[in-house]
């Protein structure tokens, strides 16, 4: 649905993305909705093992599609505590930003994306901090307020087998999407990456094999 995207409110590097992919990302929508049998998921983790696999332009993509293709409100939130990009990826200030809101402060941090009904909360200039807090249950309140403005909030984390967020975002979230690089991300490893997951009550709902040579990316490519 081009009429959504305004092309000349994005930054370069988010319309290249989305430009070259449009047809692909266009069937991620039924694809979660297939997913997660029938009822799009409130919150979605996107998440990979390791850094390096395009789990941020996949977090991108889906809540994009979201936005655009189910005309839903969609939040994108950086959660990702190692090396996080998505102010890069719209040209946004980094802060005030998650870090912020954890503390308690910041309530007009959220952004305007340059795309329809879909805003950004860059992940604020505080890594360790953010750490912290998620470790400690901290994103829980946030999850329900946001939860009262936005039909779809997508939280683009940091690597699961480098850092503690995931696990600790995971029982919070009604679904998680793995992202695994094509010919490069063995399959014990994706496996390990999903059992930590799993051992903490997350849901996993489907791996998306990103990084093909003809598709960028697959969605849901399989189950683990």
């Amino acid at each position: 649905m081009d009429h959504l995207l305004d092309e000349d409110m994005l930054s370069s590097n988010i319309s290249r993305i989305l430009g070259a992919n449009r047809t692909e990302f266009s069937v991620l929508g039924g694809n979660l909705l297939s997913a997660a049998k029938g009822s799009l998921p409130k919150t979605v983790l996107v998440a990979s093992s390791r850094a390096g696999e395009g789990r941020t332009t996949t977090a991108v993509a889906v809540a994009h599609t979201l936005a655009t293709e189910s005309n839903a409100r969609v939040l994108l939130v950086d959660a990702d505590t190692e090396a996080p990009s998505l102010h890069t990826c719209f040209e946004l200030q980094k802060e005030p930003g998650l870090s912020a809101n954890l503390d308690g402060g910041a309530p007009d941090s959220i952004m305007k994306s340059g795309i329809e009904r879909l805003d950004v909360l860059p992940a604020g200039d505080a890594p360790e901090q953010t750490a912290r807090a998620l470790s400690s249950g901290g994103i829980v309140e946030l999850l329900r307020q946001w939860s009262e403005h936005y039909d779809h909030i997508i939280l683009d984390s940091s690597p699961v087998l480098t850092t503690s967020v995931p696990t600790s975002l995971a029982p919070h979230v009604d679904g998680i999407l793995l992202v695994a690089e094509c010919q490069r991300t063995k399959w014990q490893v994706l496996e390990t990456a999903q059992e930590k997951l799993l051992g903490v009550g997350g849901r996993v709902l489907g791996v998306i094999l990103n990084k093909r040579r003809y598709y960028i990316p697959k969605f849901l490519y399989g189950s683990v």
